[in-house]
């Protein structure tokens, strides 16, 4: 679980930074496949676990994706932050 949470946590970093690629003058490409790398990983490693009947890893991840997405919500709802990352201004 600690892999999963990894890879899924370095691509969103990736992605934080390819939004700030005109500030810090990365290589935009590079990012874009360590991203691409990252969830393709996410996503084999995810699957090998579905595979290999570990139910509650890949319960637990699924439970935890979604729970970190409603405290994201809540917390920029509740302190008045952009809600871009939704499609909303």
């Amino acid at each position: 679980m600690t892999s999963l949470a990894f890879l899924l946590v370095h691509a969103m970093v990736n992605v934080g930074h390819l939004r700030l690629v005109k500030h810090t003058g990365a290589n935009r490409f590079l990012l874009v496949i360590a991203v691409i790398l990252n969830l393709v990983l996410f996503a084999l490693l995810f699957a090998q676990t579905i595979i290999n009947g570990e139910i509650l890893t890949w319960i637990a991840v699924i439970f935890l994706l979604v729970i970190s997405f409603i405290i994201e919500y809540i917390w920029r709802k509740k302190n008045h932050q952009n809600m871009h990352w939704l499609g909303k201004n």
